[in-house]
């Protein structure tokens, strides 16, 4: 890292911040989904600069030497303009709330069909909806199909109440998880589905999810590193069950295959 050469160029960046902080203070209004676009623009280059001075700061003398005060000067200018975004946004009409509670900012046909055509999806947003509730009405026929072998007729919540107590005790989720996990890898190999390669399956490792985590993930999350959620000692009665519920080996051969 040229610590002079990223100095002056922080030095440089700065003023051009100002000179667009000056023109976005001349415009009315944006639009909403621009404003929120761009804010979100901005932060990432605050986030990206950021993990370049943690890098660098404290550990290279020269670097701690030139950067420091023309980065935190960067640093404030974009939080300035980021903010300055959100106030000159124009405010929309909200959505009206409907039974799922889920909040959020509607942004109209022609928005979604933009960005289906960016994800490269040669979908239209009815043609996904009509394709969603096909697949839902063959999840519930299955589902009342389950109900029905297992003896509770048409309630469907039932089973499912049935099955999330099906969780296993405290202590034995990791075999539990491991049966499930070797379910998957000779299903693949049984079917020479994909090539596993030898070092993949000698390094792969497990852990257990934090407490903290669960809050967020309550499920498995997974990679090189299988990462088993289930609930600890300290945690409170309702938690501790949500988490046990949830994670049941049934749930799970869902989420551990991936």
């Amino acid at each position: 890292m040229n610590a002079q050469q990223l100095s002056a160029d922080l030095t440089a960046w700065n003023k051009q911040i100002q000179s667009l902080q000056k023109t976005l203070s001349k415009q009315p209004s944006i639009s909403f989904y621009l404003g929120e676009r761009a804010k979100g623009t901005v932060n990432g280059l605050r986030n990206a600069l950021k993990s370049i001075y943690d890098f660098y700061k404290g550990y290279d003398p020269i670097f701690t030497w030139w950067v420091p005060q023309p980065y935190k000067i960067t640093d404030t200018l974009l939080a300035v303009y980021a903010d300055s975004m959100k106030a000159k946004e124009k405010s929309i009409i909200p959505q009206k709330k409907d039974s799922s509670g889920i909040k959020g900012n509607p942004i109209g046909i022609d928005e979604i069909k933009r960005r289906l055509q960016y994800e490269m999806i040669d979908y239209s947003p009815d043609e996904l909806i009509a394709i969603a509730e096909k697949e839902y009405a063959w999840c519930m026929k299955e589902m009342l199909k389950a109900s029905n072998e297992m003896g509770f007729g048409n309630d469907w919540k039932a089973v499912l109440e049935k099955v999330k107590t099906s969780y296993v005790p405290p202590g034995e989720q990791p075999v539990a998880m491991l049966k499930l996990y070797n379910e998957s890898v000779d299903f693949i190999k049984q079917h020479n589905l994909i090539t596993i390669p030898l070092l993949a399956e000698e390094t792969w490792r497990m852990s257990m999810m934090s407490p903290e985590a669960q809050r967020v993930n309550p499920f498995f999350l997974g990679g090189e590193e299988f990462i088993i959620s289930y609930p600890t000692n300290d945690m409170g009665e309702e938690d501790k069950l949500m988490s046990m519920r949830g994670n049941n080996p049934h749930f799970s051969r869902a989420t551990v295959h991936h």
